[in-house]
């Protein structure tokens, strides 16, 4: 689903709110969790009427990182999913100043930039993916009208809602996987949905969906749910 057509340009029915500056950040057993303001705090005033995004960092094997992004906390609705490793893995550190926050898992790294949000994945030293300016939000699709005034629509909060990632690619990096559809090989450029269906020849519809993809970077990406 696209809330915009690239920095620029949101879709009318989209209300988003940005991950601007990782204003908290605090240790957890396998990680780090990240209290993410949508817009920079200068001053008291500035934490009023704000939302919040929830970022944690987890460590569950060597040298594979989950991450889990929220602004309200779901609850469990018992539907089938992947199962995953539960465990935790210990043998990580947390570095934490002004100017970022690091969880160490041994080979891979992640780097969160506080002032400016935004967080990296790397490996001995290497980049292999990120994300920066607006590319992590929580967004109200399809808002209603609502006053502070008395009517009937009283703070009213109507509305689908999503959180959207992105991650970036580098010049010349390919993504493949996503399981089998009747499109090219390489992915890039393409719009692609997780949703299984027998779409026939010929068609972009999956007939076996698989949400996960790796590149040519040297990494993989599983995205376990939306």
């Amino acid at each position: 689903m696209k809330f915009t057509e690239g920095y620029w340009l949101p879709s009318e029915k989209a209300n988003a709110s940005y991950a601007m500056q990782a204003y908290e950040v605090e240790k957890i057993p396998g990680g780090m969790r990240v209290l993410a303001t949508t817009k920079k705090i200068v001053d008291r005033g500035a934490t009023l009427n704000l939302p919040t995004i929830t970022i944690e960092f987890v460590a569950h094997t060597p040298d594979t990182i989950s991450m889990e992004a929220w602004h309200y906390e779901a609850y469990d609705n018992n539907v089938p999913s992947f199962e995953k490793e539960e465990g935790i893995y210990e043998n990580v550190s947390v570095t934490v100043n002004e100017d970022e926050a690091v969880l160490d898992t041994g080979k891979v790294q992640v780097h969160v930039q506080r002032e400016n949000f935004g967080y990296t994945f790397e490996a001995d030293g290497k980049v292999l993916t990120g994300s920066g300016f607006r590319n992590l939000g929580y967004m109200r699709w399809n808002r209603k009208e609502s006053t502070m005034l008395p009517a009937n629509n009283y703070m009213c909060e109507d509305y689908e809602p999503y959180m959207v990632s992105e991650l970036s690619l580098q010049v010349g990096e390919c993504v493949y996987g996503l399981g089998e559809r009747f499109t090219a090989f390489v992915k890039n450029g393409q719009v692609v949905d997780t949703w299984n269906e027998d779409g026939g020849t010929a068609s972009q519809v999956a007939y076996k969906c698989v949400p996960f993809y790796m590149t040519n970077n040297g990494y993989g990406i599983l995205v376990d749910s939306t």
